[in-house]
């Protein structure tokens, strides 16, 4: 969703028009219409008058930060939302299970996650390297994962979304 979306949904769902919220923010309905349009860019403030006023947390607005507990549940909502993510509490209720409902992103997580096991393996298998080192490897690791990869995972992602909007038109 983009940032407009989010304020019309925001707005929807208190059963707000533009004029009111407008008046709830101390903006004209003009301003909120552009806003939703995304035609203009609300500055921090403003969204957070519209956050108040819709009752709506700040990080739904704004890109969530891992940071927060709230901005890892909008992850996890976007997450869900854009990519079939889902999360179920494990058996015994300790820790979670993550289900990756779509085939191109599951193999991506896959890849990814085999060269990190592989990296922390040397940890487990008494490898000469320190823990410092080992921690160092991995975390260099995950910020250069295979390029080549990304970019087949985008490349076919992409044909795929062109494939359901030749499938399926009124989409």
């Amino acid at each position: 969703m983009t940032i407009g979306e989010k304020i019309k949904f925001a707005r929807i769902s208190n059963k707000l028009t533009q004029k009111q919220l407008g008046e709830m923010v101390r903006l004209s309905d003009v301003r909120i219409r552009q806003y939703e349009l995304n035609t203009r860019t609300p500055k921090e403030n403003i969204l957070k008058e519209i956050s108040r006023s819709t009752g709506f947390p700040i990080e739904f607005f704004t890109n969530p930060s891992v940071d927060t507990y709230n901005g890892v549940i909008q992850i996890l909502n976007m997450l869900e939302e854009k990519y079939g993510f889902s999360i179920k509490k494990s058996v015994g209720n300790r820790g979670y299970n993550l289900t990756i409902d779509n085939k191109m992103l599951d193999d991506h997580v896959s890849t990814w996650l085999k060269g990190a096991e592989e990296i922390m393996r040397q940890k487990a298998e008494g490898s000469d390297k320190t823990d410092e080192q080992i921690v160092i490897e991995r975390q260099l690791w995950k910020f250069r994962f295979p390029k080549s990869d990304v970019e087949r995972f985008e490349a076919e992602k992409n044909a795929s979304q062109k494939n359901n909007r030749k499938e399926n038109p009124s989409n």
